[in-house]
């Protein structure tokens, strides 16, 4: 469910940092990966960002349940790590303006929220649909997250579990 315009613009910027894995023959082009996926990861790691366009952190639940988990909530159901006291959702901009995010009231940073709402650029669905996928989930952790011992073996699991076994 991707528009040709959207693989031609994904294909110019892996050529863009010379990662050779697009074939071209005549006018096609073709993604071609004979190394592992673990490889082509840390290859395109630094050049990806946090699909984290907004956060909104509520004072009282929407009483929904049937959103994708995301940030330390999904990598809870992926590992052993223990998931915070509230859950963390990601939803797409669509989502955010039907739910009315931008009204609810908020939290001040240093209070802890009872729902954290992510509003993503894209949203992948992974774990049967309800957590995003494992990669996301490691591009949306904030670097003190990333610092914390138990969240980086955590991650460890995860890729390792979930992803790099697939190879």
């Amino acid at each position: 469910n991707i528009s040709k315009m959207s693989v031609s613009r994904c294909f110019d910027e892996l050529e863009s940092i010379s990662l050779p894995c697009i074939k071209r023959i005549g006018r096609s082009r073709f993604f071609v990966w004979s190394e592992s996926w673990q490889q082509l990861w840390q290859a395109v790691r630094g050049f990806l960002k946090n699909p984290i366009v907004q956060q909104y952190k509520l004072q009282d639940s929407l009483g929904m349940t049937d959103f994708m988990l995301a940030g330390i909530s999904a990598l809870s159901v992926y590992s052993m790590v223990n998931d915070e006291s509230y859950k963390v959702y990601a939803v797409d901009k669509e989502m955010a303006k039907t739910l009315s995010l931008k009204d609810k009231a908020s939290f001040p940073e240093d209070e802890e929220p009872v729902e954290v709402f992510q509003v993503m650029q894209y949203v992948i669905p992974f774990h049967d649909g309800k957590t995003i996928d494992p990669l996301s989930v490691l591009l949306t952790l904030s670097p003190e997250e990333r610092e914390d011992p138990r969240i980086e073996m955590a991650v460890d699991e995860m890729l390792k579990e979930q992803i790099w076994s697939k190879d």
